[in-house]
């Protein structure tokens, strides 16, 4: 599959042509010029339409299966490292955020922190990558209910 081909499934929130509704902007807002013109609209998109967005694409050499959360930076993803076959967990910035020289340098600091863990019950941090300004960090792929879930229950 080519980098940035879309197999995601479509809902009713993309529109009859698979892309993102409008978004509009704010003062301060940068402009942002891409080759893919959905990219421009991603990069003031909500975590969840970033996302839906992301679903089936193929960032490196990691292929974004299913989104499965955000938060304040960036959205999560089940996916696979398709060099090595193997189900993984990818956590991509925003491209909002990746614009941000401080928030960038805190999602690198994050990945060097949590690669430096070694337990367990911990996701371990198997590589850090940048795909067509995507920045993104792969994690060890834990089958099992979310914290999140798990608190709300």
């Amino acid at each position: 599959m080519a980098p940035g081909a879309t197999v995601g499934r479509m809902d009713d929130s993309r529109g009859s042509a698979g892309r993102l509704p409008a978004v509009p902007a704010r003062p301060g807002d940068a402009t942002v010029l891409s080759p893919n013109p959905g990219d421009a609209v991603l990069a003031t998109a909500s975590v969840n339409e970033i996302g839906r967005a992301l679903e089936g694409r193929v960032r490196g050499q990691y292929r974004l299966d299913e989104f499965v959360g955000g938060g304040g930076m960036g959205a999560g993803f089940r996916a696979l490292d398709t060099r090595l076959d193997r189900p993984v967990a990818v956590k991509v910035l925003s491209r909002r955020h990746s614009a941000d020289g401080e928030m960038l340098r805190r999602f690198e600091v994050e990945a060097q922190s949590a690669a430096r863990l070694d337990h367990q019950n911990i996701g371990r941090v198997y590589a850090v990558g940048n795909d067509d300004g995507w920045h993104y960090i792969v994690f060890e792929f834990i089958d099992g209910t979310n914290l999140r879930d798990l608190v709300a229950r």
